[in-house]
């Protein structure tokens, strides 16, 4: 595998998670 195939899906990846992260937190506020 490329160096550089490996570190596009880590950052894919990592986008993904905060993504979902940020997504949770809107979810909790908008509830309070």
């Amino acid at each position: 595998m490329d160096e550089e195939l490996i570190v596009m899906d880590i950052i894919v990846n990592y986008i993904h998670t905060v993504c979902s992260f940020t997504r949770l937190l809107n979810d909790m506020c908008v509830r309070k």
